[in-house]
C-alpha cells in the first residue's frame, strides 16, 4: 500500500519557426534567420532557457499540411466502409494494412525463430506528422490509393482519389 505516485514524463510540443531574412547586428550582414512562428513557440523555447546566443543542436523538419492525414484515415474508412476484407478494422490499421500489402513505406525486416529459422516480415514506417516528410506521405499515398483500387473493382486510382478528397474537402 506504499504506491509511489508515478511521473509522467512532460511530452514536449514542437516549436515552430519561419525563415525571415534579418540583419546581424556584429556585421551589417543579411542572413536566413529562424524565427519563432508563434508566442507560444517563443515561450517554450524560454521554458527550455535557449537564450540568445546558445549553440543548440536540432532537426527540421517542414510542417506538415493537416489535409494529408485526414486523407489517410478517410481512404482507411471507406476500404472499412465498402470493403468485405476490411471490414472488421479501423481506419488506421486499414491503411497500415494497404501500406504493408503495397510495400511502399515499407522495411523488410528478417527474424531468427528458433527451431523455424529465418522469417521475413514487412514493416511500415510511421505516417505520423513528427516521422514522415510530405513528399514521403505523398509516395506513400500513391502507393495505398492504387493497392486499395485492387479491393475496389470497377474504380480507377483516379476516381479513388477524387473522392477522398472531394470527401475530405466537404468536412466541416
Amino acid at each position: 500500500m506504499n504506491a509511489q505516485p508515478v511521473k509522467r514524463k512532460r511530452t514536449r510540443r514542437p516549436v515552430y519557426f519561419r525563415v525571415e531574412k534579418l540583419v546581424r547586428p556584429e556585421t551589417g550582414e543579411l542572413v536566413g534567420a529562424l524565427v519563432p512562428r508563434w508566442s507560444a513557440d517563443r515561450d517554450q523555447l524560454r521554458a527550455r532557457k535557449f537564450v540568445t546566443g546558445a549553440e543548440l543542436r536540432a532537426e527540421l523538419r517542414r510542417k506538415r499540411n493537416p489535409k494529408f492525414y485526414r486523407l489517410g484515415h478517410a481512404l482507411g474508412k471507406f476500404m472499412v466502409e465498402q470493403t468485405e476484407a476490411f471490414a472488421d478494422m479501423d481506419a488506421h490499421t486499414a491503411i497500415k494494412r494497404l501500406q504493408m500489402e503495397s510495400g511502399i513505406c515499407c522495411d523488410r525486416v528478417e527474424y531468427e525463430v528458433p527451431g523455424i529459422g529465418k522469417i521475413t516480415r514487412t514493416e511500415p514506417w510511421s505516417t505520423s506528422f513528427d516521422d514522415m516528410e510530405e513528399g514521403t506521405w505523398a509516395e506513400l499515398w500513391k502507393g495505398v490509393v492504387r493497392q486499395a483500387g485492387k479491393y475496389l473493382s470497377g474504380m480507377s486510382e483516379e476516381a479513388i482519389e477524387e473522392f477522398i478528397k472531394m470527401t475530405v474537402d466537404n468536412e466541416p
